[in-house]
Formats: C-alpha cells, sequence, structure tokens
C-alpha cells in the first residue's frame, strides 16, 4: 500500500518526505508520473531525516552511496585509501535511478559532496576515464 494515493509524481514524493510516519521510507516508482519502463516491483528507500535535511534528490543518492559501499565492503571490493568505494557516471546512475536526469544526478551528488557528505576521487586505471569514485564521509549527516 502506498503512502503516497493517487497524487502527481512530484507532489507523490515531496508528500511522503513530509507526511511519513516512519524514520525509513520508501518510493514505488510504479507509482510516479513520466516512467516509461514497467518498473512494478522496484523501490528505493532513503532515510526522511536526510531527505527533510538535503532534499530528496540527495537522499535518494546517499542512500544509493550508502548501500553500494556497504555491498563493496562485504563482498572486499573497492577498497581503496582505507575506505570502500562505489563508482559511476551521471549517465549510469540516471540508468540506475530513471526518475532523475543525469544532470539531477549530477547536480545531486555535487550539492552532497559541497555540504561535505560525500567524498569524491579518481581511482580508474586508464587517464582519459573521468568517472568519479564515491564513498561517505565521516560527517555526521543529521544532527
Amino acid at each position: 500500500m502506498s503512502i503516497c494515493g493517487g497524487l502527481p509524481g512530484k507532489i507523490q514524493a515531496k508528500w511522503a518526505v513530509r507526511q511519513a510516519v516512519h524514520r525509513v521510507i520508501y518510493i514505488d516508482i510504479s507509482k510516479i508520473s513520466g516512467i516509461t519502463q514497467p518498473m512494478s516491483s522496484k523501490k528505493f528507500y532513503f532515510d526522511q531525516a536526510v531527505a527533510q535535511h538535503c532534499g530528496l534528490k540527495e537522499a535518494v543518492l546517499y542512500e544509493y552511496i550508502r548501500f553500494w559501499c556497504g555491498r563493496n565492503e562485504k563482498s572486499g571490493r573497492n577498497y581503496i585509501d582505507g575506505h570502500y568505494w562505489t563508482y559511476g557516471s551521471a549517465n549510469t546512475l540516471a540508468d540506475k535511478l530513471p526518475f532523475f536526469t543525469p544532470k539531477q544526478i549530477w547536480l545531486g551528488l555535487r550539492s552532497l559532496e559541497k555540504q561535505g557528505y560525500i567524498v569524491t576521487g579518481r581511482f580508474n586505471k586508464k587517464n582519459y576515464d573521468r568517472t568519479l569514485w564515491y564513498r561517505l564521509s565521516n560527517k555526521k549527516l543529521v544532527p
């Protein structure tokens, strides 16, 4: 059951952030207008406090980075300079998060980096590869 009812997509996500009773909520992207692919079973989780502090887009991206860094830690991959990292271009992340455009993703990641919540680096094997790598910083997200 969706907590957002039949509201239009953008309003639905903002309403969910304001009205959710639980600390962690999800977006059921099958309910958001503008999705052309059938994705009825995918749900994206994020922390409500993060969304209220940084914004919905940043909360989804923060959770995505947290998830993949944690998964890399469990599998022992992408351990560089004492931290576990994940990587991806804005276009690649837009494929995985189809409700954001590559520009929205780039701006969201840049915002998280400027606020000090994520750290970026370039650890690519080829010098011409400009894909950024991401990890969470040690800064507490919510006071």
